[in-house]
């Protein structure tokens, strides 16, 4: 992440989202419409990512399989916050 900083204007703010959208789309070749980031205090950040439904998911949901949806969106996201903190 400070390579982006020291190599652009990015605030760091712009920083983790282009971080958190490019480790997104390299494990799940999927893309995030929208990022938001809060300094809630001192060393934590709360993340809300926005549109983050995979081709997978949207096809599980369209077969009327909203369960399977849900455990599958709760497994790809512990993966995700897994990797995103070993980034972090």
């Amino acid at each position: 992440m400070s390579n982006l900083l020291s190599n652009s204007s990015m605030t760091a703010e712009d920083c983790l989202k282009q971080s958190i959208q490019d480790l997104y789309v390299k494990l799940f070749d999927h893309s995030i419409s929208e990022i938001t980031c809060w300094s809630m205090t001192e060393g934590v950040v709360t993340v809300v990512l926005e549109d983050v439904t995979t081709l997978p998911e949207r096809l599980l949901i369209e077969g009327g399989y909203q369960q399977t949806a849900t455990l599958f969106r709760r497994e790809l996201m512990q993966i995700f916050k897994k990797r995103l903190k070993s980034v972090f």
